[in-house]
């Protein structure tokens, strides 16, 4: 359940249960933790979510995803001269990875994937050059945009864009306490 899962801040942190747990595969749907509409009170009731990752799907949905694809190939491509060659399962991978890492903090991203500390999902879901790779060219924003480089917000102002209008599209204001 999702009160199981342990990070009530905000629930889309909640697909981390299942990071945990080890239910992740090559296709990131997470099945294994139901959602319950009475812990979810806030979300609209037309949301389709059976799933932890299907709530955070409401708000980092395939599209936005896909359009990340496109800017991570791109700025890899402008920045290092070749494609990093990603695709929308291994963003979600990627994702979950930093969201895991956000969580539980280590002092060095080398640490998650050798030594005493290393993380099993971590280092189940990536090698450490591919995961360096990702992080270097990880981009949410278009790389041809020479504002991006001049306003320091620029570089997320489409992401905080998109989640603004994901946010008022599902959110049901209500008092629950």
């Amino acid at each position: 359940e999702i009160e199981n899962c342990g990070f009530m801040y905000f629930g889309v942190l909640c697909f981390i249960d299942n990071i945990f747990t080890g239910n992740w595969s090559e296709e990131p749907i997470f099945t294994t933790t139901p959602l319950h509409r009475r812990s979810l009170p806030a979300i609209s009731n037309n949301c389709p979510c059976e799933s932890a990752f299907d709530l955070f799907k409401l708000f980092i949905d395939e599209n936005l995803v896909n359009q990340w694809v496109i800017y991570t190939n791109h700025y890899s491509y402008i920045h290092y001269g070749a494609s990093i060659d990603t695709n929308t399962n291994e963003l979600y991978r990627f994702i979950g990875c930093l969201i895991s890492m956000g969580i539980d903090n280590l002092p060095e991203i080398k640490d998650y994937f050798y030594g005493l500390f290393a993380r099993k999902f971590i280092k189940d879901s990536f090698k450490y050059n591919r995961f360096s790779q990702l992080l270097a060219s990880f981009c949410v924003t278009n790389p041809d945009n020479e504002n991006t480089f001049k306003d320091p917000a620029a570089h997320c102002a489409e992401l905080i864009e998109v989640l603004n209008t994901k946010f008022q599209s599902h959110y049901n204001l209500t008092q629950h306490l």
